[in-house]
């Protein structure tokens, strides 16, 4: 948290961080969201 960076999540990594943070994006991949693959490349 104190660097503030986004945080993501693979479909089998789901719960393993809280959804409600706001730092959090979404889940990577296919099935996943635009922000969070964007925060990844």
């Amino acid at each position: 948290r104190t660097l503030n960076f986004p945080i993501t999540n693979t479909l089998m990594g789901l719960g393993a961080y809280p959804a409600t943070d706001k730092q959090f994006v979404g889940m990577l991949g296919m099935h996943g969201t635009y922000e969070a693959n964007m925060a990844m490349h």
